[in-house]
C-alpha cells in the first residue's frame, strides 16, 4: 500500500491486523514518521531471555508522534496471540524504551496492541 510517512515507498506486513495499524499510523495527525521494521532492512532488534536462550525480537514498528510540542517514540508490536513468550518479549520491550528514555532527550514508549477476538481483545481496533 503507497504510505506518506514512511522512508519507504510502499509498506509491507505480515497480517490484517498489521495492515491496519499501517493505514492507522499513516492517517493519525500526531504521527509525524513510521517505518515497518522487517528484520532484512532496518532490523531494530532486541534481546530477550526466554527458557535460558537469548533471541532476537524484532518489533514490527517504530513511530514517532508529536503530543503537544514533544516528539515521542513508539516502539510497536501487533501480536495476534500473547503467551508466556510474548510477555516476556513485552517486559523487554518496555524496559528497552525504559533504558532508551534514559539516554535520549525524547521519551520513548513500548505500545503492545493485541488483536485475538476469541480472547476479547482487539487493541488495533
Amino acid at each position: 500500500m503507497p504510505s506518506r510517512k514512511t522512508v519507504f515507498i510502499r509498506a509491507a506486513h505480515d497480517s490484517d491486523p498489521e495492515a491496519r495499524v499501517t493505514r492507522a499510523l499513516d492517517r493519525a495527525v500526531d504521527v509525524v514518521g513510521w517505518l515497518y521494521n522487517h528484520r532484512q532492512g532496518v532490523g531494530l532488534f532486541i534481546e530477550y531471555d526466554y527458557l535460558g536462550h537469548v533471541h532476537r525480537y524484532f518489533p514490527d514498528y517504530v513511530a514517532r508522534a508529536r503530543f503537544g510540542s514533544v516528539i515521542h517514540n513508539l516502539i510497536v508490536e501487533v501480536k495476534g496471540r500473547f503467551d508466556d513468550r510474548d510477555r516476556k518479549k513485552a517486559r523487554r520491550g518496555q524496559w528497552y524504551a525504559e533504558m532508551l528514555s534514559r539516554y535520549d532527550r525524547e521519551p520513548w514508549h513500548y505500545v503492545l496492541l493485541v488483536e485475538n477476538k476469541p480472547e476479547g481483545r482487539e487493541d488495533v481496533d
